[in-house]
């Protein structure tokens, strides 16, 4: 909304969203009062969860229940804010699955361009979480086009907003993300990073900018190793790949 409104998101160091991402999800709920926008953004969160849990989990009584426990515990319930996207990204990944079983991905060609621009959306918006899903569950089903199509629509997506809304977003944006990578005071429990990288900066006091990378050099190194053993994995297997993913960055909060 404020990428539309001619104003920089970035600007009070909160928003990690990028400006591509941004746009598409703020046009898609343009001229609707933001007193709705909240409910049909948590409504579209639980959709999503809820999806997630019936592809995966038996729909037993208990199941149900242990589930919304996970939901409502004191690490998960800022999954229900009306600024996070776990739920949409959990029916993502639900829809994702269920295109590469059913093999319309590659049939359909309508289907195809709806989970690419999805995850594109998405990926923008929560690259950390999104990339390695999207990614090793194209490997996995070897759905190349699924892969290729969501980058081009990535790029293109970028290059349109860029020249509509200027490149500068663009730019702060990626400055913003290295910057995560920063040291983090974990005596003030400071800073995007609630994991490992606060306590790592903390102890060692001869850290140096340069070890920004190190977090996203491990990042990509994992993610590398899963692109090449992937296939010898289950689907379960490869979303324990992606966690495994989400949970070297330096950028992961509890409820991720």
């Amino acid at each position: 909304i404020q990428i539309l409104a001619g104003q920089d998101p970035y600007e009070d160091r909160v928003f990690r969203g990028g400006a591509f991402g941004a746009v598409m999800l703020a046009l898609l709920l343009r001229g609707i009062p933001e007193s709705l926008q909240a409910y049909i953004f948590l409504f579209l969160s639980l959709l999503g969860a809820w999806i997630f849990t019936r592809t995966f989990i038996n729909s037993t009584l208990l199941n149900l229940f242990l589930c919304v426990i996970v939901v409502w515990s004191s690490a998960n319930r800022t999954n229900l804010d009306t600024i996070q996207l776990t739920g949409l990204l959990m029916g993502l990944i639900s829809f994702i699955y269920l295109e590469i079983n059913t093999e319309k991905v590659n049939s359909n060609l309508f289907s195809l361009f709806l989970i690419s621009a999805l995850s594109a959306i998405l990926l923008d918006s929560k690259p950390h979480i999104t990339l390695p899903f999207v990614i090793l569950l194209g490997f996995w089903a070897k759905k190349f086009a699924f892969l290729f199509l969501t980058l081009f629509i990535l790029l293109f997506g970028h290059i349109f907003v860029g020249f509509i809304f200027g490149f500068e977003h663009f730019k702060n944006w990626l400055f913003l993300i290295f910057e995560i990578g920063q040291n983090q005071r974990f005596e003030q429990f400071d800073g995007a990073a609630h994991n490992y990288w606060q306590i790592l900066t903390f102890l060692s006091s001869s850290f140096t900018n340069w070890t920004q990378l190190v977090p996203f050099f491990a990042y990509f190194f994992i993610l590398g190793l899963s692109i090449i053993s992937v296939r010898k994995f289950t689907f379960l297997g490869v979303c324990a790949l992606s966690m495994l993913c989400i949970g070297i960055t330096s950028y992961s909060h509890f409820y991720d």
